[in-house]
Order: structure tokens, then C-alpha cells, then sequence
């Protein structure tokens, strides 16, 4: 479709990242078409998988752009998009979208130095408790070591806000109507949190090990 592939042409110039190009695309509201494309495709995986990809590449290059995807409801669009209808073919699309969830979290990039170098000063935002549950849905579904790993980037960035521990600790109580809810959606016995860190960890100790171990020891506190 032209949507498909126009958000692959986004994708590709921001995997490319020519920052004379990225510069002038700051100003053409790529990232309104974008997050506007797959508000209406839903249903369209190639639309949602390439949109994905190109939100992770170009909110790596440039901080106006991510900004704005994050004020349209980037995270949101995103979650949505991950949590989908699942198939067999979903694999790849999974991985786009934790990639771009991963870029979105991020805390706002500064040029103050006192503050990008002391953690004290960073915040996470607070997220929506379905995109605690989406990330650990897509970690229990797809033993892909690229989900593995953002799945533990994503929970170790959440990590730094209290009230989103506070969330990820609630998947782990026996009666929480969140681990219902999870046990419902994913048809798997492993669904909290601390099982999909437990498990990232065992299969892919090089690339989970350190972000897991973080969250685990916040998690056990």
C-alpha cells in the first residue's frame, strides 16, 4: 500500500541517518504521517511494522521529532500495535515495535551535562499499566533475542519511576486481577514480570543479564 510504503521510506532514511536530510524533515511533519498512518490502519501489519521501524529510527536521530511522536500518543500507538491480533507472522513487528517503545521511554535528551551525567536527575515517564503487560506478553511469546533484550531495556527504563515499579510489582501478587488478565491474554502459566526477566536472563545471558538483574533487584525490594 502507499502507506506501507511510505513508512518504509521513512524507516530507511532514518536507519540511513544523513543528518542534512533528517534536518529537513524536521519541519515536514513526518512524524504527524507517520503516527496518522497507523492510527488508520490498524489492521495492517505491514503499516504497523514499518511504521514502528521508522519511529525507532528517527526518534534516534532527532529529539524534535521524538517529541513530538510522544505528544501524539506515540506510546499508546505503539503498544496498540504490538499487542495486536496475534499470528504467526508477528515476530518482526514485535520486534520493530519494542524497538520503537524503547526509543519513546527514553528519557528527554539534554545538553546541561550536570544533569545528563547524574541519574538523580532522570525521569521516566509514568506508562499506561497495558503497555506493562504488552512488553511482558511479547517476552513470554517470541524467545527472539532482539524482543528478549529491548523487553529488558524497556522494564530497566520503567525501573526509574516508582509508580511504574509499583505496576510491575502488581503482576507478581497471585490474586492481582493483572496477572488474570495476562494469564487470559498470552494462554502461557509464565506471566509476571519477574518470570519474563527470570526467563530473558536464562536465554540470553549475554544481552539480558546486566538490565534484567537491575530491574529484579528494584523488583525484590
Amino acid at each position: 500500500s502507499v502507506v506501507e510504503d511510505g513508512c518504509i521510506l521513512l524507516w530507511s532514511l532514518g536507519y540511513n541517518g544523513d543528518s542534512a536530510v533528517l534536518e529537513r524533515m524536521e519541519g515536514v511533519f513526518c512524524a504527524d504521517a507517520i503516527l496518522a498512518g497507523m492510527k488508520g490502519h490498524p489492521g495492517d501489519s505491514g503499516v504497523q511494522k514499518f511504521g514502528c521501524g521508522a519511529l525507532h529510527t528517527l526518534s534516534c536521530h532527532s529529539e524534535s521529532m521524538r517529541r513530538t511522536m510522544i505528544e501524539n500518543r506515540g506510546v499508546e500507538i505503539v503498544t496498540r500495535a504490538i499487542g495486536g491480533r496475534e499470528d504467526e507472522d508477528r515476530g518482526p513487528l514485535v520486534e520493530m515495535g519494542l524497538c520503537a517503545l524503547t526509543s519513546l521511554l527514553l528519557p528527554e535528551r539534554s545538553d546541561d551535562t550536570s544533569i545528563a551525567t547524574n541519574k538523580t536527575h532522570v525521569t521516566v515517564a509514568t506508562v499506561d499499566i497495558e503497555v506493562i503487560l504488552v512488553v511482558m506478553n511479547a517476552m513470554i511469546r517470541y524467545p527472539i533475542k532482539t524482543v528478549q533484550k529491548h523487553g529488558c531495556k524497556i522494564y530497566r527504563l520503567l525501573s526509574r519511576n516508582r509508580e511504574n515499579v509499583h505496576l510491575m510489582r502488581d503482576t507478581m501478587r497471585p490474586s492481582s486481577r493483572l496477572t488474570s488478565h495476562a494469564n487470559s491474554a498470552s494462554g502461557n502459566r509464565i506471566s509476571t514480570v519477574w518470570d519474563a526477566l527470570v526467563r530473558a536472563e536464562q536465554l540470553f545471558p549475554k544481552d539480558c543479564a546486566k538490565s534484567a538483574n537491575q530491574v529484579l533487584d528494584i523488583l525484590d525490594k
